[in-house]
């Protein structure tokens, strides 16, 4: 594309051109404009913000997570030894089972490791290890 005059505003005075890459070299070596250096400098700045971005969500969504898990002492009230079905009581009044009746016994204390779905209601926390309590 040819150019006959072109206006340099930054500069205040009138320039003339044969084609536009020639106006863009031109115009970039009057401004000392590298425009490799500053797409790079762009371009790293951009890498290093989305790199703290998903660093600082790992951490805080890890932090979250441990906060899920906790432990609880359970008794064993009731054994369905038909469908391999163990039913545990919290000491709050709260019930949960679990599958493996076989070497459980009414009135076995339970260690568990509880994890509440991050939420704050116990009624929906799932069971995730049970280990016999002496």
């Amino acid at each position: 594309m040819l150019y006959n005059i072109l206006d340099d505003f930054d500069n205040g005075y009138v320039l003339a051109f044969i084609n536009e890459d020639d106006f863009l070299s031109n115009y970039y070596e009057k401004t000392n404009i590298d425009t490799r250096t500053e797409s790079k400098g762009d371009n790293v700045m951009y890498k290093t913000l989305v790199m703290i971005f998903c660093f600082l969500f790992v951490v805080l969504f890890i932090c979250h997570c441990i906060n899920c898990f906790y432990p609880q002492i359970l008794t064993v009230t009731e054994i369905d030894y038909i469908n391999d079905v163990v039913y545990i009581k919290t000491p709050e009044g709260f019930m949960y089972s679990f599958k493996g009746a076989s070497d459980w016994m009414i009135g076995d204390k339970v260690a568990a490791i509880m994890f509440n779905r991050f939420s704050q209601d116990i009624k929906d926390d799932l069971i995730i290890k049970v280990k016999y309590c002496r």
